[in-house]
């Protein structure tokens, strides 16, 4: 049998979780749920990737954006 090598390829770390990912996470339990879901745990909701730790905090002005259909911004950091 003959042997075939391929191209070495280097290995880079590299996940696909986003905030607007996790928004749509939201979405998809729809409003009542989310807003139920913030209640619970004191006013902000807080999705984490398991895979690279990231996290993303949704505060109820982000849920009502999320479903007025305004779209997942950064939230700045100014806090009022």
């Amino acid at each position: 049998e003959e042997v075939r090598l391929f191209d070495a390829q280097s290995l880079r770390f590299h996940c696909s979780c986003s905030r607007e990912r996790s928004g749509n996470a939201l979405v998809s339990l729809g409003l009542h749920d989310a807003q139920n879901l913030a209640v619970e745990h004191g006013g902000k909701v807080e999705i984490d990737c398991q895979f690279c730790n990231q996290r993303y905090l949704f505060d109820a002005a982000d849920i009502a954006q999320l479903f007025a259909g305004a779209g997942v911004d950064t939230p700045s950091g100014t806090r009022h």
